[in-house]
């Protein structure tokens, strides 16, 4: 989710909270709860919470990586989705048969094939042994290799006393000697890289210790505030470094210099008896939404359509500038936005249970939400059916810090057919509804589909302050169970607007 300050100001206003009082008073107001059906019960189990949580789990698994648009954990995720959406029985909508519809990302570049790195006459595995750095520039490099510790010059810590790397490539540290958590503009890795090339170097293997997080994730392919130095610069995997450092003679291993110069607060450089060179390259990064759609049971009329909508994506390695949790690390995205992926597939399969639905539906998920909600604006440039037809997009993002049996929803629900389908499901339901009934608010892509004229709907479950952007969002500080209600809510919603919206039309 992407917030603004502005938002909070109109949270605060007393308006707002005047239309909080008029929902609570009216939630309750007279609905004869539907019937509970076999189908329903089938649909309730693609809810449960214990299948929510494997969505949550698989998608913030470390080993994604954050899931930023255009990196390979981002990739891996949307595969799993169109898998996901496959075996539900979704129809493929996007490019080519397939369920992705993929959009430029002009914040973002990837390794290109050209991109090469050769140590100690080894050639390495592009995305396995190393990869490319927007942090520095492209071209080729070649030269001795000399590890140059965290390479810093200040504060009493030099790095480079004592070593010559003119001519040579410098193997540098992710982080600070001091304390992994000291992060400022003296330990950015531009700045590290603007000190090598002045005193010498020709190009830089950057190397992440394990203590900033037990996988190691090559790909730094956010550009946005980044300043690129002159000087070619690649990751370059722990695994190779480690081996690198114990044939030096030196140290053991890369743990081994890492904990001699933070215990000792002292430099280690030395010359690592070997030529390190090759060409960084990159190119314009890309991202996909995932797209499927479930048509109505009643192929023989036109039918109105639905859109769910969810983000799969989430924050690079760097993290967010506005958070306190800042420097090198996996952000895991749990809450934000595992959790809203999850309740978009268990929707799918609840109401591709359902044996009559009078509405199509498409599901996506969408990309790029994180860095500017660039997969969505892209999608309503780019409609799998006009938007014209579709009378709400339903948005869900980050239910996973619910407070008790608190739900914002966010949206057209002070009125009409929207707010009435919310509250009576709710009457089944049995949440506590906080609205904010204005729609366009630049939380989440449904502000996008709001500029477009298409009425909106959005489900949200809170902020954690602990967690929110930061390496803390892990699976195991997500309410599953508040997802799993908000879910129930969502889906006894769109059974109401199903037949609200496309009964009437038969």
């Amino acid at each position: 989710m992407t917030s603004r300050q502005a938002d909070n100001r109109l949270l605060r206003s007393r308006w707002w909270w005047n239309a909080v009082a008029l929902l609570l008073v009216t939630a309750g107001v007279g609905c004869t709860p539907l019937p509970v059906t076999p189908a329903d019960e089938h649909a309730y189990a693609a809810l449960e919470a214990t299948r929510l949580q494997e969505t949550v789990d698989y998608l913030a698994n470390p080993a994604l990586g954050g899931r930023m648009t255009g990196t390979r954990g981002n990739t891996r995720a949307g595969e799993y989705i169109a898998a996901r959406m496959a075996a539900i029985g979704l129809e493929p909508a996007g490019e080519e048969g397939t369920f992705f519809q993929t959009f430029h990302m002009p914040q973002v570049r990837v390794a290109a094939a050209e991109s090469a790195l050769i140590v100690d006459g080894k050639v390495l595995r592009l995305g396995e042994d190393f990869d490319t750095m927007v942090a520095g520039s492209t071209g080729d490099f070649r030269g001795r290799l000399v590890f140059v510790g965290y390479g810093l010059t200040d504060d009493g810590h030099g790095d480079y006393d004592g070593v010559d790397v003119v001519g040579a490539v410098a193997m540098v540290l992710i982080g600070s000697p001091a304390d992994d958590d000291a992060w400022d503009s003296r330990v950015e890795i531009s700045r590290k890289l603007h000190i090598a090339r002045q005193r010498g170097a020709v190009g830089a293997l950057v190397v992440a210790p394990e203590y900033l997080g037990a996988v190691d994730v090559l790909e730094d392919v956010y550009m946005a505030n980044r300043s690129r130095e002159e000087i070619p610069a690649m990751r370059l995997s722990r695994a190779v470094a480690d081996g690198l450092i114990a044939r030096s003679g030196r140290f053991d291993s890369l743990e081994h210099v890492v904990r001699q110069i933070r215990t000792g607060q002292s430099p280690q450089s030395f010359a690592l008896g070997v030529t390190a060179s090759g060409t960084a390259d990159t190119k314009r990064g890309a991202g996909r939404n995932v797209i499927g759609v479930l048509p109505a049971t009643d192929a023989s009329s036109e039918a109105p359509h639905i859109i769910v909508c969810t983000h799969y994506d989430h924050l690079s390695n760097w993290g967010d500038p506005r958070r306190q949790d800042v420097g090198w690390g996996v952000r895991p995205g749990a809450d934000d936005n595992a959790t809203g992926v999850a309740a978009l597939l268990g929707l799918a399969e609840a109401l591709a249970a359902m044996p009559t639905r009078y509405c199509d539906y498409v599901f996506i998920a969408s990309s790029g939400e994180e860095y500017g909600f660039v997969g969505s604006s892209h999608y309503v440039k780019h409609p799998v059916k006009p938007l014209d037809d579709c009378p709400v997009m339903i948005n869900v993002d980050q239910i996973g810090a619910v407070s008790g049996d608190q739900v914002y929803v966010v949206g057209s629900v002070m009125h009409g057919v929207i707010g009435g389908a919310v509250r009576q499901a709710n009457d089944q339901v049995g949440m506590t509804l906080w609205p904010l009934p204005v729609a366009g608010i630049y939380w989440s892509d449904d502000a996008i589909f709001s500029d477009e004229g298409v009425e909106t709907l959005f489900f949200y479950g809170g902020r954690n302050e602990d967690t929110y952007h930061q390496r803390a969002d892990t699976p195991d500080t997500v309410n599953i169970t508040g997802v799993h209600r908000i879910g129930v809510l969502m889906f006894e919603t769109i059974r109401r607007l199903d037949s609200a919206y496309g009964a009437a039309d038969r």
